[in-house]
């Protein structure tokens, strides 16, 4: 992950390198937070992918920034050591 950043107190912002972790360790990780979140992503022409999570009105539960952040970046790293040959 290159970055992240709090929009506002519902949404969070991710910047990650698309070298490092490809587009099916992003769908994987992602697949998770589908529940609770409205996720937005583009790939830019920079090779990076902006990833945007929306606390959905019906979430019943409370997300932190570090929470998330923490979760997701854990969950990044998990789904790419899965993905690779042993």
């Amino acid at each position: 992950m290159i970055k992240a950043e709090l929009r506002s107190e519902n949404t969070f912002c991710f910047t990650i390198n698309a070298s490092i972790f490809n587009e099916r360790v992003l769908t994987k990780a992602l697949y998770w937070y589908a529940e609770s979140f409205i996720i937005y992503w583009n790939k830019n022409k920079d090779n990076l992918f902006e990833i945007t999570l929306e606390l959905k009105p019906s979430a019943n539960k409370i997300y932190t920034f570090e929470y998330v952040t923490h979760k997701f970046n854990q969950d990044l790293i998990d789904y790419k050591n899965r993905a690779s040959p042993s």
